[in-house]
């Protein structure tokens, strides 16, 4: 048997493994994303093969966490794609600020940057003290940094450039405390949040949103599991609601307009029907 279909059954019985143990299914992931991510959790535990994971399932403790640290997504910063933010900004105070209470969902929110920034742009237009954030990811591991609030210093300029494109009424280290080489998030910000663990394929829909961000997410999932996790959003959405998508979450059009029209293409900002 060729080197490549030895390997492609040993992923086929470490995922089916984990399914059965964990009750997790990781083919509900786009295929080459799962590979790479498996063979990085290989190297990472000094092994050869995938086959030697298989073991550390039921052994190793910790391993679930583990596991599920390394296939979630992971990635942010703040203000990414600032461009979307000045949409927000603009389109919000006319979608969202005539409800009493304001109810948002940051999903697969990661170490917390997205999440951060909702609430400080919230904060600028006046809406934040009405305001309720919930963010999710599958990650604990992500969610304990998001909850601290701290990042380095060393990203701080370009966070401040997204800020300032974003339309930014002040200077962004106005929001945080400086910690040497750190800096951590205004507690006037943090207390605005609760982050929480919340599995996109597994759990179920988190009720009567008036906002919903899940930005390049929907990406490392399958077509099929686009469909499902695209339900469970606009489940979760008011009537009017906005969706943010990200910028590579190509959901089929026909899928997205039988629930949402569109508000900004570009932005990929959806309001449900």
């Amino acid at each position: 048997m060729a080197e490549n279909s030895i390997e492609k059954l040993e992923l086929h019985l470490f995922l089916e493994t984990v399914n059965q143990y964990y009750k997790y299914d990781l083919t509900q992931y786009r295929s080459n994303l799962i590979h790479r991510r498996i063979k990085d959790l290989v190297r990472k535990n000094n092994l050869n093969y995938i086959s030697e994971l298989i073991p550390l399932i039921f052994y190793k403790k910790g391993f679930h966490e583990e596991l599920m640290n390394q296939v979630s997504v992971g990635v942010s910063d703040f203000f990414r794609d600032p461009f979307v933010y000045k949409v927000l900004r603009e389109q919000i105070i006319n979608q969202l600020s005539i409800f009493q209470q304001i109810n948002i969902w940051c999903a697969g929110c990661a170490t917390g940057e997205e999440a951060y920034s909702l609430a400080i742009l919230f904060k600028e237009l006046n809406l934040l003290n009405k305001t309720h954030i919930v963010a999710t990811d599958v990650s604990n591991k992500a969610l304990e940094s998001a909850k601290k609030g701290i990042y380095s210093t060393e990203k701080m300029q370009q966070y401040s450039a997204n800020y300032q494109h974003a339309g930014g009424l002040t200077s962004l280290n106005y929001y945080f405390t400086s910690l040497y080489e750190w800096v951590k998030i205004s507690d006037e910000i943090m207390k605005y949040i609760n982050f929480q663990q919340h599995n996109l394929l597994t759990n179920k829909a988190l009720n009567k949103k008036h906002l919903i961000s899940c930005r390049n997410v929907l990406i490392y999932f399958s077509d099929t599991t686009q469909e499902l996790v695209f339900k469970l959003l606009s489940e979760s959405l008011v009537k009017q609601g906005l969706l943010l998508l990200g910028p590579q979450d190509n959901l089929h059009s026909a899928t997205l307009a039988s629930d949402f029209e569109v508000i900004n293409e570009t932005a990929q900002l959806y309001r449900k029907k």
